[in-house]
């Protein structure tokens, strides 16, 4: 979707002089008696200041300027504007607030920039920063909807052996715009998001749906990158077999102090050392690909574990989502430690060459739901424009 290019209307249009109210509804900005924006307090501090790094005072002023430019360039309050209008109000919001009033020019595509999946170099500067550092930004290929991250330093790609999965990065608070906030301190929503995903990859796996149902003990399950055990506690209540692997040596013994669930403690590259001749029925890859060196060798590996039959699900950030062309560099996907950026097309490029076809694909965005509302957001998602991709594949 593009976005509304506003114009000024004359000059009787009001700036919005709006008040905040905390009520049994949640957070609620009212302008002139009306409401403009509405969440609920989980929501406001757990997803919209958290995924945009800002406080709460910060994203307040967020909301205030949205309403304030719905009156000023549009002469109407926000709720009564289109859905595209609104997006101009936010995308606009963005700019004023967290950019600080103007968005960056357009910078010289650098032959050091490394190529895409196809082997062809970038032709897109798709952020300029991570929310605003700009020791990284984000370089790909429009057309194809695919991108990796540069290191500013070196002028090249940022390798994925780059990173370090150790205490610092697991830990509560973390640097600005890399690692798992609270990852452990957030175990109850984690959790029980993971048993929704969980439920939904069941409810969606294609022939062997009914099996999978009905006989979790003969379903065995491997987690890539299975990190604290979020996935696998939400299996294993349903009584599958599962199995874990992740690099960190920090977070298996985490996995095992909280769940009690051992690890393989290596690169998933090694996996073939510690699986043996084991098959899965279901291989899971929850917010890991956007972390690999090379997804398409690494995809086709998993393919070697799969039963006949069996399912390879993933889960990662969509670089062709609406909250992206809202928010640009400030897209709260864009991280220090993804090194690559995936859409439902570069998705379906990489399984397929794997000699896998998709079984299901969805995508799903929360951020504005306060702005846009529910409504609008599932039609995003179901326009697969959502911030979150979830695909299953399968032979």
């Amino acid at each position: 979707m593009q976005l509304v290019e506003a114009t000024l209307p004359d000059s009787k249009s009001r700036r919005a002089r709006g008040k905040w109210f905390e009520t049994t509804q949640g957070v609620i900005y009212v302008v002139d008696g009306s409401v403009q924006f509405c969440d609920d307090f989980d929501h406001w501090k757990n997803a919209f200041c958290r995924l945009l790094e800002i406080s709460d005072e910060k994203a307040r002023a967020f909301i205030e300027e949205t309403a304030r430019f719905a009156q000023e360039h549009f002469g109407q309050q926000l709720q009564r504007l289109s859905d595209d209008q609104k997006i101009a109000c936010v995308a606009e919001a963005t700019t004023r607030v967290l950019y600080g009033g103007a968005r960056p020019s357009a910078k010289r595509i650098e032959p050091s920039w490394g190529t895409d999946l196809w082997g062809a170099p970038p032709d897109t500067v798709f952020a300029h920063s991570v929310s605003g550092h700009r020791e990284r930004f984000v370089v790909g290929s429009k057309p194809r909807q695919f991108a990796w991250l540069i290191d500013a330093d070196t002028g090249k790609p940022v390798r994925a052996d780059s990173i370090k999965y150790d205490d610092a990065y697991f830990g509560s608070g973390g640097n600005a715009h890399y690692g798992m906030k609270h990852y452990v301190a957030q175990s109850d929503w984690r959790l029980e998001k993971a048993r929704r995903l969980v439920r939904t990859v069941l409810e969606n796996s294609g022939a062997r749906q009914q099996h999978f149902l009905d006989h979790p003990k003969k379903t065995n399950v491997l987690d890539v990158g299975s990190g604290l055990g979020y996935f696998r506690k939400a299996f294993d209540e349903l009584g599958y077999p599962h199995y874990g692997v992740d690099l960190s040596t920090y977070i298996n013994r985490q996995c095992k102090e909280m769940f009690g669930f051992d690890a393989w403690d290596c690169d998933f590259a090694k996996l073939n050392e510690v699986v043996g001749g084991m098959k899965f029925d279901i291989i899971t890859m929850w917010e890991l690909i956007e972390h690999v060196e090379d997804a398409m060798a690494a995809v086709k590996q998993m393919t070697e574990f799969l039963e006949p039959g069996g399912i390879l699900v993933a889960r990662t950030p969509n670089l062709n989502a609406l909250e992206f062309d809202i928010l640009g560099d400030y897209y709260y996907s864009f991280k220090f430690e993804h090194v690559k950026y995936f859409s439902p097309q570069s998705y379906d490029y990489i399984m397929t060459a794997a000699g896998l076809q998709r079984i299901y694909v969805e995508t799903s965005s929360h951020l504005f739901k306060g702005v846009l509302g529910p409504n609008y957001l599932y039609q995003a998602g179901q326009q697969l424009r959502g911030a979150d991709i979830l695909a299953i594949y399968g032979h």
